[in-house]
């Protein structure tokens, strides 16, 4: 059973993790500096913006 809660799952590839890192700076500080600073240094190391699907 998983949590709602729940963003990345036990075996997450790199663009998943990323999609999860991704999604909790958003819930934590939507907008904000903080979000903005992930997606960029996500996007730094090549991962760019994926959509991440709750379950």
């Amino acid at each position: 059973m998983t949590d709602e809660t729940e963003l990345m799952p036990p075996a997450a590839t790199l663009p998943v993790a990323a999609g999860a890192i991704r999604q909790a700076a958003a819930d934590l500080d939507p907008g904000g500096e903080a979000q903005l600073a992930v997606g960029q240094a996500l996007r730094a190391v090549g991962l760019h913006q994926l959509v991440l699907r709750r379950r």
